[in-house]
């Protein structure tokens, strides 16, 4: 399972000891699940849930969505990545970051990360990404990163933006990007 690293954090997959600082820096932080689609913290059982969600994915799909760990202090501080949507046939770009981690850039650099994955590893035509009506700070990365708007919804029980952008679209940077496959035990 492929690894990446930018130039302060490093994505990887999701393990089973995981779990415990995941639903502590994200599922049951109020504040932090306000802001992704299910609109509340989530009890250890429904995160539980979540958490392997994430597992029967990239089971499926062999890609998926990644943990987010700051290089320097080796913390996990987010989540980000694809998600293959079989309903629609559509890449969706997903990304949570814990609160202490808001505002320094880091779910942009997540982000292009898993774009960048998408469009060259991936090849998909075009990826998506959805945000409460509400979450102005995600709208904002989806348009740093060069998506753009193009419709409201309702999916999740929630008002939701849409934003997308296609390959033609999308810009590969020189940022420092390294792809690393996970060597399988």
């Amino acid at each position: 399972m492929p690894e990446i690293e930018t130039t302060r954090l490093r994505l990887r997959p999701f393990t089973v000891g995981d779990f415990q600082a995941y639903h502590r820096q994200i599922t049951s932080d109020v504040e932090v699940m306000q802001t992704l689609l299910p609109g509340k913290a989530l009890s250890w059982q429904e995160a539980k849930l979540f958490f392997n969600s994430f597992f029967e994915h990239w089971e499926r799909h062999n890609f998926g969505v990644w943990l987010v760990f700051d290089k320097k202090e080796g913390n996990l501080i987010a989540q980000c990545g694809l998600r293959f949507l079989e309903s629609s046939l559509e890449y969706e770009l997903v990304y949570a970051l814990a609160r202490g981690y808001w505002g320094k850039g880091i779910a942009t650099e997540a982000a292009k990360a898993s774009l960048r994955y998408g469009f060259e590893e991936l090849k998909a035509e075009q990826i998506m990404a959805l945000a409460a009506a509400t979450n102005f700070a995600s709208q904002r990365v989806m348009l740093k990163l060069g998506m753009k708007y193009e419709k409201n919804a309702f999916l999740y029980n929630r008002e939701v933006v849409y934003y997308a952008i296609s390959r033609q679209e999308w810009q590969a940077e020189d940022s420092v990007y390294i792809l690393r496959q996970t060597p399988t035990d």
